[in-house]
């Protein structure tokens, strides 16, 4: 009876090391993906930034987000139509959210402080809602995979104080979550 209780203690404990060693695998597989997914995050930001050339845009890595900062898109003071000067830009973005997978994508306008809050609020969300509109227009991804955002003058990346600074307040932002690349 004493060798069967040894024998019953010594499996109990190889079933026990074996759990420890399977959630070490799968521990070990996550970490693996996770690191996967890194370089291939990493990749696309490379292949992206190689699109657009330094004054048209920022491509920068944010957390679990790449971030594509038009710098170049213009709009008419106070309006929120494209025109014909914007598509090569557009096209460009088109290409970028191809090189990551068609995952879901935000476009976030942005203003400079001239104006009040909520009129520039409004228009922020306008040239927002142009932009994905042509997106969806031009095949980029259905409209349920693109989210429009107006922050009006909320993120200010320069002084509102100088017209440079306005002029870089003034923008647009596509922003592809990182978390949701795919091949």
């Amino acid at each position: 009876r004493e060798s069967q209780r040894v024998a019953g203690v010594g499996s109990e404990n190889a079933v026990l090391e074996m759990d420890d060693l399977s959630a070490a695998a799968k521990e070990s597989k996550k970490s693996a993906t996770r690191n996967q997914g890194s370089a291939d995050t990493e990749a696309r930001l490379v292949n992206v930034r190689a699109i657009f050339t330094p004054e048209e845009a920022d491509v920068v890595r944010d957390g679990q987000h790449i971030v594509i900062r038009l710098k170049d898109m213009k709009f008419a003071a106070g309006g929120s139509t494209l025109t014909s000067a914007n598509f090569p830009l557009l096209a460009k973005v088109q290409k970028a959210v191809e090189l990551c997978g068609k995952s879901p994508i935000s476009v976030i306008g942005h203003t400079d402080s001239t104006g009040s809050p909520d009129i520039n609020a409004e228009l922020s969300q306008q040239r927002a809602n142009t932009v994905k509109e042509y997106l969806v227009a031009n095949g980029t991804l259905p409209e349920n995979k693109i989210t429009a955002i107006g922050k009006g003058s909320e993120q200010p990346l320069g002084s509102n104080k100088t017209q440079a600074g306005r002029a870089a307040n003034r923008r647009i932002d596509v922003i592809v979550s990182a978390a949701q690349l795919s091949d």
